[in-house]
């Protein structure tokens, strides 16, 4: 863990002075390097869970968390590792409600990029691409759903950020703007 987490360092660092050539290396990084990169910022590792230390990301690992949130090629593993970390509640609430910001700013920025995209290229490339968004959005809403269904199933409290509960609205309304019908099916299956 010690790898990831001086990895994770070194690219904040680099973040500071070169955001634009961390978003470079980030739209090449391969699966590997990037779960590291992910577990030296928010460990997955269930033997970390009862160490609250183990969750490093703090006011100036928001950047890192930034570029990861708004880049193309990290943006769901960042988002579903957030969730996953929320879902064990390493984070304070501060830096629960900042993680999701970030989540939710990186997710506008790809729908505006889209929207963009729909004024100046091909049928085909946009259609792909809000294919993948969409599909994206799903994936997140299904881990949000699956941690709602958990807590709503669970004989004992659990206690459940607003701002989780306020990726559901969020996301239903990002589907709708990308174009799918489907949207609040997922709503309708978790047994409120």
């Amino acid at each position: 863990m010690q790898d990831g987490s001086s990895s994770a360092r070194e690219l904040l660092r680099a973040s500071a002075t070169d955001a634009d050539a961390v978003r470079q290396y980030l739209q090449s990084i391969d699966a590997d390097e990037l779960n590291g990169l992910l577990d030296g910022i928010a460990p997955r590792d269930a033997k970390r869970k009862a160490q609250k230390g183990a969750f490093v990301v703090q006011d100036d690992w928001l950047p890192l968390v930034h570029l990861l949130a708004q880049c193309e090629a990290t943006r769901l593993r960042a988002a579903s590792r957030i969730i996953q970390v929320l879902r064990r509640g390493s984070p304070s609430e501060l830096e629960s409600m900042q993680l999701l910001t970030e989540v939710t700013l990186g997710y506008a920025r790809a729908l505006d990029e889209l929207q963009e995209q729909q004024r100046g290229s091909g049928n085909s490339r946009r259609d792909r691409r809000r294919r993948l968004l969409l599909d994206e959005i799903r994936v997140v809403l299904d881990i949000v759903f699956s941690f709602l269904t958990e807590v709503v199933e669970a004989a004992k409290p659990t206690k459940v950020l607003p701002q989780l509960l306020g990726l559901v609205p969020y996301f239903l309304g990002l589907m709708g703007e990308v174009g799918d019908e489907e949207a609040g099916a997922g709503v309708q299956e978790v047994k409120w």
